[in-house]
């Protein structure tokens, strides 16, 4: 099947053609893509192919059935309509995709948004856990605004974080060091699960209190939207996990707070991260066993907070290899090495989180701005390390509320 061979061999996709058993005039091909199997159909080899990929997960699998034809696809089935391969090569060599009668084609680059299809069908739980479960590591960059989140979609991460020190940071302009309250921490989750459709890691900081609060903070958090929580095992107030004078409460106490937040959660996917900061002040040894005992009371993840260099990183990833998955985190100027993805990856992580880099770049780009202002006067000499208003606007969504205002105008 030209068009399947071709297709296929694309280096993002894996595939195998085989002969369709049900009706030998046709060929199957059918497509894996990460998580999802996929079927893509010809009736002839220099034939048009239909790709069915279902729109929700409670619709039919279309694609393990007996292929459709095209008309099939793009009339009875109007809700699902799918991508339809012509069988000539384009531009570059790559096939023509259409996505319906008289359609203007694209290339099979269009083939790459498949993953995003089929995971975009799953809870963010579900989701988040998937990819957590992927050979390569998962990198969420943090964002602490809506627009942040859209340009963390925009570039293809396909996870973010909420941290609390960019939420202190932005809403109230004081330093991570416990004034954010339970409420506050919810509101911005909310907001920003909304954004986009990505999966969202938030910091619940100490859980807020006793494992009573704890319970609260897991329901608060699934509610608003938030795919996964770490709590950490800090006294309070508790403050930013790389800044000294950080002390940690009893094992126990701790350990009592993630039952509770396993208890708690109402999706079982809903990821539960225990964070300790025992590091810093009591031994990497005891971060170790702290990261032990609170992955046997339930915790889904571990982050083991601030070790201070790569040695110590592979020392972590060494005690925990193939029982539970790490978590990094990645602070600018911190006291961890911020070695670059492909070394966690390597080292054995299977998140990296760089939770604060956006809030420092948008403060130095707004102070730079700042300054040109007071002693100039004059903001023309910095247009050109400025997003201008056109893309701005079309970046934070101005285009889909015009569709939609012009959609919902009342005939005159």
């Amino acid at each position: 099947m030209q068009v399947g061979e071709r297709a296929l061999r694309h280096p993002a996709l894996l595939a195998q053609t085989r002969p369709d058993q049900t009706r030998p005039d046709q060929t199957r091909a059918v497509l894996s893509v990460a998580t999802g199997d996929h079927s893509l159909h010809a009736e002839r080899p220099d034939e048009t192919a239909v790709l069915v990929v279902p729109r929700r997960p409670d619709m039919p699998q279309w694609g393990s059935g007996p292929p459709l034809r095209p008309a099939a696809s793009t009339r009875a089935f109007r809700p699902c309509l799918l991508p339809i391969i012509r069988g000539r090569a384009g531009v570059g060599g790559d096939p023509m995709v259409r996505y319906g009668p008289g359609a203007a084609p694209i290339s099979v680059g269009a083939l790459l948004h498949l993953r995003r299809r089929r995971m975009s069908m799953l809870r963010h739980t579900t989701r988040l856990r998937q990819l957590l479960n992927d050979p390569g590591i998962l990198v969420a960059p943090g964002a602490y605004d809506g627009t942040g989140a859209r340009l963390v979609s925009q570039l293809g991460f396909q996870a973010f974080y909420l941290s609390g020190f960019e939420t202190a940071a932005s809403i109230l302009g004081q330093p991570d060091v416990g004034y954010l309250s339970h409420t506050q921490m919810v509101e911005r989750v909310t907001a920003m699960a909304d954004v986009v459709d990505l999966p969202l890691i938030a910091d619940a900081d100490t859980g807020f209190g006793n494992p009573l609060n704890v319970r609260r903070a897991v329901i608060a958090y699934e509610r608003a939207g938030a795919a996964a929580m770490h709590i950490e095992d800090q006294t309070f107030p508790k403050r930013c996990g790389h800044m000294l004078g950080r002390e940690v409460v009893p094992v126990q106490e701790m350990v009592q707070k993630i039952k509770a937040a396993v208890d708690a959660r109402q999706d079982p996917d809903f990821v539960i991260i225990a964070r300790t900061d025992a590091r810093t002040a009591h031994g990497l040894d005891e971060a170790i066993d702290r990261g032990a005992a609170y992955h046997e009371a339930g915790a889904d993840m571990l982050f083991i907070e601030s070790p201070e260099s790569e040695e110590e990183m592979r020392r972590i990833c060494e005690a925990f290899r193939g029982i539970v998955p790490l978590l990094s985190n990645q602070i600018e100027g911190g006291r961890t090495p911020t070695s670059g993805v492909g070394v966690l990856q390597d080292m054995g992580y299977a998140l990296a989180i760089f939770p604060v880099g956006t809030a420092f770049a948008a403060a130095k780009g707004m102070r730079d701005y700042l300054e040109v202002l007071a002693t100039a006067g004059d903001t023309r000499g910095v247009l050109g390390n400025l997003i201008q208003f056109e893309e701005f606007t079309a970046l934070i969504g101005l285009g889909e509320h015009t569709e939609l205002d012009r959609r919902y105008q009342s005939e005159q």
